[in-house]
């Protein structure tokens, strides 16, 4: 018995120190990016607009509602990688840091041991973006935002775009989460609004590309725009990835992983029985280009459909069928009316592979 109790002793920090290694050099990498639909708390905060998430709102938020929503988001995420928990998670449309712990620690994502980076923004509903990551494969080593602002409006309020920057096993990268404004009024009315952010986001890159051509840089999120459109296309200058890579130059141009399914006609987000890929994945030149550490790699042209690093992640059980066949992502509420699905987007993924 002793000995058995001796060669547990001496067994068990090795087994420790082999897994901590296997964590610290995992060779994929799941990077998520999901649209969660207002995720609120059920409490009235008088600092914003939220008074129809509460239970005597208009919306009938119960706390009962409110955690069903929470298991039913971890869900997605969990089965997102499956069998792999993503590294990294950019959220839109969540209330505070209070709902981010409650999802954490929800039972199919506290496995993860997710860290939280998130600010409040001056939005006036209270919406914010956010990043969790695992705190066993990412350090962060500096947390920013950058406000969307308008001159000619001092009044405007949006969410601000979250920039973080750490390191992926060791590796450099600056992660920014953005929930661009909405297409209310009409795609081309609401376009300005859009062309802001772009152009205060594109001036932030530039800033980090001023200091290295090479950086890793990572821009999800909600922009509310497919990657066609102008903001995205002509102002933060986000090109589709050529098929020939070896015409890209490795000094810090940005590409949109998501055109190449919006040109197939695939959505995040269905308007009328239109899809709409207002989720998108955008790199750095340097993740496609580098010949080490953590990149995106491309199929060769026969296997683009199967083998594609970046996706649109649908399931059944999260997908609302109509009865004339449509689909669309099975969504919490339609104006006060309660569905209870999960959210009115899909999540987007894209993985990185060491080499």
């Amino acid at each position: 018995m002793k000995k058995t109790i001796l060669n547990l002793f001496t067994i068990l920090p090795l087994l420790l120190f082999l897994f901590s290694c296997s964590n610290q050099n995992e060779k994929k990498i799941l990077v998520l990016s999901y649209n969660v639909e207002n995720l609120f708390d059920t409490h009235d905060d008088p600092k914003t607009k939220d008074d129809d998430f509460t239970p005597e709102g208009r919306n009938k938020w119960t706390q009962e509602r409110y955690q069903k929503k929470i298991v039913d988001l971890s869900k997605v995420i969990s089965a997102s990688g499956e069998g792999t928990l993503p590294a990294l998670i950019g959220l839109c449309e969540i209330e505070n840091r209070a709902v981010l712990t409650d999802l954490v620690n929800s039972e199919a994502l506290k496995g993860g041991d997710y860290g939280i980076s998130q600010f409040e923004s001056p939005y006036y509903r209270g919406m914010d973006v956010a990043l969790l990551y695992s705190k066993k494969v990412f350090k962060v080593k500096e947390e920013k935002v950058i406000p969307v602002t308008m001159l000619s409006n001092p009044k405007f309020t949006t969410r601000d775009i979250l920039r973080v920057k750490g390191e992926l096993n060791g590796e450099s990268f600056f992660i920014y989460v953005n929930h661009w404004s909405s297409r209310r009024g009409g795609s081309e009315k609401s376009e300005p609004k859009r062309m802001i952010a772009a152009s205060l986001l594109r001036r932030d890159v530039d800033q980090v590309l001023g200091d290295d051509r090479q950086a890793n840089i990572i821009i999800m999120g909600d922009m509310n725009e497919d990657p066609d459109e102008l903001a995205l296309r002509d102002v933060l200058r986000a090109n589709e990835v050529p098929s020939d890579l070896s015409t890209v130059s490795n000094d810090g141009t940005l590409f949109n992983m998501m055109y190449y399914l919006d040109k197939q006609g695939k959505g995040t987000y269905n308007y009328h029985g239109k899809w709409n890929m207002l989720d998108n994945m955008i790199v750095s030149s340097n993740l496609l280009k580098k010949k080490s550490g953590y990149k995106v790699v491309m199929p060769s042209p026969d296997k683009m459909d199967t083998d594609y690093p970046s996706s649109i992640f649908i399931k059944k059980w999260f997908t609302y069928f109509s009865d004339l066949g449509r689909t669309s992502p099975s969504k919490t509420y339609g104006g006060p009316h309660y569905y209870g699905g999960f959210s009115d987007h899909y999540p987007i993924k894209i993985i990185l592979t060491k080499e």
